[in-house]
């Protein structure tokens, strides 16, 4: 694991982690992890307890006890509430630590630190399997329920619960602080004094600070998406498609495992299949091979593993009546009709065990997914050949502007090539989306209207760009309001982007985008996308980020939340990459996106960066 996994790492709610969670296999080294956890005088003092999946009902029946005697008396909507923690997590494993207070050298204290380096361990663990964790805990975890129901020793407590399922929304970014926050030296310097504190700061979403209102008048960031979110509505409709023609589309519904995944206990190895009893007593041991199992052959039909025997068996071949446990063909010696081990086996070694990656009924792909790879992988694994996604979302695009020519013709002086156009086309051409590309349209209000009132009828969201600033050719609102429209946002506290404009016009919501090419393209995939995945049916998903380092120092004039074209240039010591900023006045320099690998995202308040500073990171 690298160290920018470990910095990333961000908790995930319970009601986030949906199945599959971790096979056995994985189950097994994420306890061996925290195993691994520093541990003065192998006092080994935490133990971990499995929430077995079928007892998750009367792992309820717990919950709810605790939560009476916690809070007393409940009402119907409490005892859900309580009910349903317990359901949530693919997986969830509570975390028991005994502490003694009377052991030479290793004080309480000290052995809580390996108690939390052991849960640290099980969390890093997860996520280097691709799982997201949470440690959740809380006052119920002291109650007589739980203490009861665990069986605790009377120098026992229950820490919490560990969940680890598959992230089912991304989390963001978390606010943390830096070395500079926490790291300081001894003796200090008093030459050098404090370290120097800069005012950027960490976000949990780089489109959702709570940043200050800074140039009169503009709405900032994280107000301007809460209101294109909420005039944004899911489009209704459905229809069922080829799996071929679903990828790319949202699902309609959940997908629910039919049958248990695998369907049958098979081998996860070349090898030999055999009863592991019949490796008791002192080796090595010699089996006859009696058999041959192949993926694909009915194990039921190839006869039963008796005393003494071992059948060829492939990856992916079930197990034969008898057999417990695989052997990989690499570690046994053959001799003639016979293989010859040296080491015992224990029952289920190489052994995929039917329902490990899904039990019947489980939750595969919450609705609202968007299909994939993974997910069209997971439908097609079920055997479904067609699956209800949503209909699409019907997108129409003009751009407005009196000077835009098509590539191709000739340009006069004044004139210029209507890259926004194609810009947009290209963002906006996703499998879910329905495009309808009006061209570009001159500056004039009657004609503006017009197309407006057209595009509106048809469309679920009208995406312009240019017209929407405050010059005497900038129609674009006007014209909107004058068709019985209504303007939500206008002018943004973001660099670039602030001539942007969110509103509806009849059951249409309308997007005006900046004119200058960055600006759009950047407040299209900051704010624009957002709204049209909520649109259809994906949710409010968030812009995903990662965080940087800035590579050297500079000031700029806050009041704007600023999305600035970077260019990765190298790593930190601790892994991280570090960016190169480029230049400051960019909004319509469209070969700085060309050289950049995304945006650092500075913070509206924020008036000076330095060298090493981080920052959060939005990848183009």
């Amino acid at each position: 694991m690298q160290i920018a996994e470990i910095v990333e790492r961000r908790s995930v709610s319970p009601r986030r982690l949906s199945e599959p969670g971790p096979t056995p296999a994985q189950l097994n080294a994420i306890i061996e992890a925290a195993c691994a956890a520093p541990d003065h005088r192998r006092l080994r003092p935490w133990r971990f307890v499995l929430i077995r999946t079928e007892a998750r009902e009367a792992f309820a029946d717990l919950f709810e006890a605790a939560a009476r005697e916690t809070h007393g008396e409940l009402n119907s909507d409490q005892v859900k509430r309580a009910r349903e923690k317990a359901a949530n997590g693919a997986c969830l494993i509570a975390v028991i630590a005994e502490i003694r207070d009377n052991i030479r050298d290793v004080p309480p204290h000290e052995q809580w630190v390996s108690v939390g380096a052991a849960v640290q361990n099980i969390l890093l663990a997860a996520k280097s399997f691709g799982f997201g964790s949470m440690l959740v805990s809380g006052d119920k975890v002291s109650t007589r329920a739980l203490t009861e129901g665990f069986g605790l020793a009377p120098d026992e407590l229950l820490l919490g619960f560990v969940a680890i399922g598959t992230i089912s929304k991304q989390p963001g970014t978390a606010e943390r602080p830096g070395a500079k926050e926490k790291l300081s030296y001894w003796p200090k310097d008093e030459k050098q004094g404090e370290m120097m504190k800069t005012t950027t700061k960490s976000v949990e979403d780089p489109c959702c600070v709570d940043e200050r209102t800074g140039i009169g008048g503009l709405v900032p960031v994280n107000d301007a998406i809460s209101r294109g979110l909420s005039v944004a509505n899911e489009v209704d409709g459905t229809e069922v498609v080829e799996l071929d023609e679903a990828i790319g589309r949202v699902l309609a519904e959940d997908l629910v495992a039919p049958f248990p995944m695998p369907p049958f206990d098979n081998s996860a190895m070349d090898g030999y299949v055999f009863r592991s009893e019949d490796l008791s007593g002192a080796g090595p041991w010699r089996l006859r091979v009696a058999g041959r199992v192949a993926a694909g052959d009915n194990a039921n039909e190839a006869g039963g593993v008796g005393e003494g025997e071992a059948f060829r068996i492939f990856t992916g071949a079930g197990i034969p009546k008898g057999g417990d446990a695989v052997i990989m063909q690499e570690h046994v010696r053959h001799l003639g009709n016979f293989i010859e081990l040296d080491k015992p086996v224990i029952p289920g070694n190489c052994i995929r065990r039917s329902g490990e990656d899904a039990v019947e009924g489980s939750l595969l792909l919450p609705k609202g997914s968007p299909i994939g790879a993974r997910e069209i992988g997971a439908i097609a694994s079920v055997g479904l050949p067609q699956i209800k996604v949503r209909r699409k979302v019907r997108i129409a695009l003009f751009c407005t502007g009196s000077e835009l020519r098509q590539p191709g013709e000739s340009l006069a002086p004044g004139q210029i090539y209507n890259s926004n156009r194609f810009i947009l086309m290209a963002a906006l051409r996703q499998p879910w989306i329905e495009l309808s590309d009006m061209g570009a349209v001159v500056d004039d209000p009657d004609e503006l209207r017009d197309v407006l009132t057209r595009a509106a009828v048809s469309a679920d969201m009208v995406v312009t760009t240019g017209g929407v600033s405050v010059g005497e050719e900038d129609h674009m609102v006007e014209q909107l309001r004058g068709a019985a429209g209504k303007i939500e946002v206008m002018k943004i506290a973001m660099k670039p982007g602030k001539p942007l404009s969110i509103g509806t016009l009849n059951d249409a919501v309308f997007v005006g985008l900046p004119g200058n090419p960055v600006a759009a393209f950047t407040t299209w995939k900051i704010i624009g996308s957002r709204i049209a995945e909520k649109m259809s049916g994906q949710g409010t998903n968030e812009v995903p980020v990662s965080q940087v380092e800035a590579s050297e120092s500079f000031t700029r004039r806050p009041g704007r939340q600023e999305f600035r074209p970077a260019k990765i240039v190298g790593l930190s010591p601790e892994g991280r990459p570090q960016v190169q900023l480029l230049d400051q006045s960019f909004s319509a320099k469209i070969s700085l996106i060309c050289k950049s690998d995304g945006f650092a995202v500075i913070p509206a308040d924020c008036d000076r960066i330095a060298s090493g500073d981080r920052l959060d990171f939005v990848r183009l």
